[in-house]
């Protein structure tokens, strides 16, 4: 997969598209689980606000910042599209495995970039193998 530096945009949406709603991590039932994907549908779309049906629960979102609204940041839920997960869970992926092997990347370093960050992963990961 080809990641760019930008996460994609949230581009046109339907009524009955597949999205994916982010639980904030503070609302999780376990201390330390990490934000959870859950499967929706798009039900319904507005100018400002979409609903969506995930499971038993439904979430309206807005469509210019893809969170509930919240005035605080990271305990909002937000919405995904297929693309804009795939491009978060490769970063959140290779952050995570350098964070593993020790790996803290500067502001300032060439590595900052997420396209660079992703890179730099996998060549790890192959010089490992």
């Amino acid at each position: 997969m080809n990641i760019t530096d930008e996460r994609p945009a949230v581009g046109v949406l339907s009524q009955g598209q597949s999205v994916y709603v982010v639980t904030p991590p503070n609302y999780s039932r376990h201390r330390g689980e990490k934000s959870r994907y859950c499967a929706g549908t798009i039900v319904k779309i507005g100018r400002v606000w979409i609903t969506v049906q995930s499971g038993l629960s439904e979430y309206r979102l807005r469509l210019d910042n893809q969170t509930d609204g919240s005035q605080y940041s990271g305990s909002s839920y937000r919405f995904l599209t297929e693309e804009q997960r795939a491009w978060e869970l490769a970063r959140n992926e290779a952050e995570e495995y350098l964070q593993a092997q020790g790996i803290h990347v500067a502001m300032d370093s060439p590595w900052r970039p997420v396209s660079a960050r992703i890179r730099l992963a996998e060549i790890l990961k192959m010089a490992q193998a």
